[in-house]
């Protein structure tokens, strides 16, 4: 037997062609009960009644005889959810705190738990458009949720966000668990470190090879690593080759300031090994003007763009990009803060107004990433404090393979950069590489779009495909031009295929915000 049932068995029950009677059944029940100690025994001799546990409350009767079935049910009209269904409310752990979405049925609840969660990350459920429906009726007739649409629900989400984040603490958030969880997440040659890199290069540090100073020797920097958390950002610039750098890291946990992964930096014979500040983010800086050359972040700023409960964002911002400003000497090199600015378009526009107050001459989106190609890609604002040396573009041009977010690359900023006399970003070799193919694919890619979307169907009308929308008028001309490089034959001449690979991202890179062509 292997349950046991509310209902009579059968006389008899075949299993792989064995047949057992009932009183097979009872003796085998019997044998499998443990024997009972002194003083247990049945006084009436009869065998020990089977346990009962409802499934339904968790009681010690069966199911039929639970008290719930007998509670009348409640009922929710609207298309696509039948009367007469039992309701339950629905409580999804969101943002550090338990929301109650109100009762729905509770066929629904999986279907709701992933709306959220898609609102959560600002992406579309995926769901048909049938389910998207039912929920939609579901809402508008739940007397008890707070939000009659999923217009309502991604707004509700979106401000439950923002009320989480103009409370968040990080003192009190980061406990011993949570640092130690965090630094064992993230460290380790993961995520952190690799972005840490990602943003140094951008920050006109050679994270490969040696640099060699004017009189010999390695150069000697003073960098500052806001936001540091347990120094698995300040391990990676303290540890660069060919530089004597020195990099002190600010926080605001206690606890990350204090975790065990500053030992191995203390041990390290670098500068300045593991020296770290608590200081909030949001509050002047203490440091003397032109103290650093340097200043990166991985991670931290984007919770600036939040008001908290006694200053705005933009008065957050202000003192941040203020202070930091006044802290860099007068040729120091570009600051890179890698953090979530497509996600939040309204902490880019924060930061690109609060730096033109501050006085930056640049504040530009660069879309990039940090894995060697692989992995999404990941935000990464590029500030330069003082006007460039020489004239030229006030930004560099914006590149064709983030038109929608309207962010530019690392091998634009890079062109830029050498022609104002900006210390350019010191991408590795691979990376290089790597950006420069992913440039000619979405050349490719382009081309063929409009190749196919310019054919004909068999009514002659132009086809219309499902996976993207045709090129635009500024598109089109771009894919024309391309597509003139592309039939170049290069397969022989190495020096007539980087050529044409430098004319292909040119074209990609364009002028101006339109995009216009070169001629």
């Amino acid at each position: 037997v292997l349950f046991r049932s509310a209902h009579p068995l059968p006389s008899t029950m075949e299993e792989g062609g064995a047949v057992a009677s009932n009183a097979e059944v009872a003796v085998n029940e019997a044998a499998s009960e443990p024997a009972a100690g002194p003083g247990e025994g049945k006084s009436d001799g009869k065998a020990k009644s089977k346990s009962k546990a409802c499934f339904n409350c968790g009681g010690d009767h069966l199911a039929r005889d639970c008290p719930e079935e007998r509670r009348p049910k409640a009922t929710v009209q609207g298309d696509g959810v039948a009367s007469g269904e039992r309701l339950k409310e629905l409580v999804v752990p969101l943002f550090g705190a338990d929301r109650n979405l109100g009762s729905f049925p509770t066929k629904l609840h999986s279907d709701l738990r992933h709306l959220v969660e898609m609102c959560r990350r600002g992406k579309l459920p995926r769901l048909d458009a049938s389910r998207v429906d039912t929920l939609q009726a579901a809402l508008a007739a739940s007397p008890s949720s707070p939000c009659t649409s999923l217009a309502e629900l991604r707004g509700l989400v979106e401000c439950w966000r923002s009320e989480n984040r103009s409370a968040f603490d990080a003192e009190s958030y980061y406990d011993g668990a949570r640092t130690a969880g965090y630094t064992e997440k993230l460290g380790g040659g993961g995520s952190q470190e690799n972005l840490a890199r990602r943003a140094l290069q951008l920050c006109s540090l050679d994270t490969s090879a040696p640099s060699v100073a004017r009189g010999g020797g390695r150069e000697g920097l003073l960098a500052v690593d806001l936001g540091c958390g347990s120094g698995l950002s300040t391990f990676v610039a303290s540890r660069l080759p060919g530089y004597n750098l020195g990099v002190i890291g600010v926080d605001l946990s206690s606890e990350m300031l204090r975790s065990d992964a500053w030992q191995e930096l203390t041990a390290a014979e670098s500068p300045l090994a593991a020296e770290r500040v608590r200081c909030d983010l949001a509050q002047p800086l203490p440091f003397r003007p032109g103290t650093f050359d340097v200043a990166y972040s991985v991670a931290a700023v984007h919770y600036l763009a939040q008001d908290s409960l006694r200053h705005t964002a933009a008065q957050r911002l202000d003192t941040l990009l203020g202070s930091l400003r006044s802290c860099l000497q007068g040729a120091a090199r570009p600051c890179t803060f890698q953090a979530f600015f497509t996600r939040e378009p309204k902490a880019l526009k924060l930061f690109t107004e609060a730096s033109e107050r501050m006085g930056w001459a640049l504040c530009d989106l660069v879309l990039d990433r940090a894995h060697g190609g692989s992995g999404a890609d990941r935000d990464f604002l590029y500030l330069v404090a003082q006007p460039p040396p020489r004239a030229g573009p006030s930004r560099p041009p914006r590149c064709a393979l983030h038109r929608g977010t309207g962010a530019t690359c690392a091998v634009a900023v890079e062109a830029w950069a050498e022609s104002r006399g900006v210390p350019p970003p010191r991408l590795d070799a691979s990376h290089r590489e790597w950006l420069c193919r992913e440039h000619e694919r979405f050349a490719k890619r382009l081309v063929r779009l409009q190749e196919r979307c310019g054919a004909a169907g068999a009514d002659g009308a132009p086809l219309q495909l499902d996976h993207a929308a045709p090129p635009d008028l500024t598109e089109a001309a771009l894919a024309r031009r391309l597509a003139a490089l592309l039939k170049v034959d290069v397969a022989a001449d190495a020096a007539r295929a980087t050529e044409r690979q430098a004319q292909i991202i040119a074209a990609l890179h364009g002028s101006g915000e339109s995009w216009a062509l070169p001629p």
